[in-house]
């Protein structure tokens, strides 16, 4: 089944040149934040017209996304500063960012946003900067190469708990079989 987008963008080839494309583009791109806060009204609406157990379906079998991202995405529709369309402009075209966006004081999102340091291609990254200016505090390029190396350590050892985890269920894991000739041939030496 073809969306009415589809068939309409079908329709005059020949009437659609550059400057038809660029601004069908810029206008569909800037319909993904009020997209984005739609799906989170009908998420809300959806939670109140539904039984418990009829949402949480609808949300884990039909919905293309998870109950936590459900979740984000109804404390979005339910934010002021979104359902401007002014400030909508400024936005990211990206649930994740919104809602990170909106974790923000309200003092730090307005600042951000006449600094034009809440754009719409901010990243995660930029909003934690924000996010630790409140505070006062900055994070030079060393503390964060820093903090990147230390998550790199502990996926090493939560990978190591896993390891411990497959040799107590007795299950064979590439590690497992290592650890276990390693150990036949210490014991045969």
């Amino acid at each position: 089944m073809k969306s009415l987008t589809t068939t309409k963008a079908l329709q005059n080839r020949s009437e659609k040149n550059y400057s038809y494309y660029a601004l069908a583009i810029t206008e569909c791109w800037d319909r993904v934040v009020s997209g984005i806060v739609a799906v989170g009204f009908l998420l809300c609406e959806s939670r109140m017209n539904l039984t418990p157990y009829e949402w949480k379906r609808l949300v884990m079998r039909d919905c293309p996304f998870d109950l936590t991202v459900a979740c984000r995405l109804m404390r979005i529709a339910q934010d002021q500063r979104v359902t401007d369309p002014e400030i909508a402009k400024a936005l990211p075209p990206s649930w994740h960012k919104l809602y990170e966006l909106l974790t923000l004081p309200e003092e730090v999102f307005r600042k951000g946003l006449e600094s034009g340091a809440i754009h719409p291609e901010i990243t995660v990254q930029e909003i934690n900067r924000l996010r630790l200016k409140e505070h006062g505090e900055t994070r030079p390029a060393e503390q964060e190469d820093r903090m990147l190396e230390l998550h790199k350590k502990l996926i090493g050892v939560l990978d190591s708990f896993l390891f411990v985890d497959f040799v107590t269920a007795g299950i064979s894991h590439p590690k497992v079989q290592v650890v276990e000739i390693k150990r036949q041939m210490s014991e045969q030496a």
